[in-house]
């Protein structure tokens, strides 16, 4: 299992996130799983993806197949994107009867290269088809922590900074209460309104992990300000 998750940023980028935990039957390794697409000529995507390993790997290679073929034949990729990818998606359902049992979840970002489309899509699957998403969506090992932390602290308004700094916040208190999540978390902003991206490595996401206090120091912190300011209900005070 995996973490991944996907947040808009309040200048429309999108920051694509994914923890670095692979494993099979024999071992465990810290790997990038992050796939960029890079050669196509109307846009850059990115995808990351939670589920049994092989399925997912091979549905990256898919996709990227059948969108680069597509672009080839004549068809602009940019805006017709979804067709293609959710051929891809229904043929790999097709060929793993495991994913019937074992559910493959991914993120799919498109990043159109012209500046009049200087509006990324991002979108999550539900099995072989593409779900829109506006605002940000998580999927994998410990979703319940991440879209739990992410209702409360996720605003529309967050600039590149504080974004980055919250999915840290998120992904390590997911990563610390879930099975199968770990080794750090890599993350990119996709056309953070300059359009280019800005990869960010497990190892300067760990030093924001690192930096920030932990959750019981936070809240006890603000707890005793409320008590020294307003006050909890006299009765508290036996």
């Amino acid at each position: 299992m995996t973490l991944i998750a996907a947040f808009r940023a309040s200048k429309g980028g999108i920051l694509l996130c994914s923890d670095r935990h692979e494993e099979d039957s024999v071992s465990k390794r810290s790997v990038d799983k992050i796939y960029q697409i890079h050669n196509l000529k109307s846009c850059q995507v990115f995808m990351a993806g939670s589920g049994p390993i092989t399925p997912v790997k091979n549905t990256f290679a898919e996709i990227h197949k059948s969108l680069k073929e597509g672009e080839d034949g004549g068809i602009d990729v940019a805006w017709e994107h979804r067709e293609l990818i959710e051929t891809s998606l229904k043929s790999i359902y097709q060929r793993y009867d495991v994913l019937q049992t074992w559910p493959m979840n991914l993120i799919i970002v498109v990043a159109p290269r012209q500046t009049q489309r200087n509006i990324s899509m991002f979108y999550s699957t539900d099995g072989t088809m593409l779900s829109p998403e506006e605002r940000y969506v998580t999927h994998g090992s410990g979703k319940g922590v991440a879209d739990y932390l992410s209702s409360r602290l996720y605003s529309d308004n967050l600039v590149e900074k504080w974004l980055v700094i919250t999915a840290a916040f998120v992904f390590r208190e997911a990563g610390e209460s879930s099975v199968g999540v770990g080794f750090g978390s890599d993350m990119i902003m996709i056309n953070n309104g300059r359009q280019d991206r800005w990869e960010i490595p497990h190892t300067s996401v760990g030093e924001i992990e690192h930096t920030l206090p932990l959750t019981d120091e936070c809240l006890r912190t603000c707890w005793a300000e409320i008590e020294s300011t307003t006050g909890f209900p006299n009765w508290l005070n036996r």
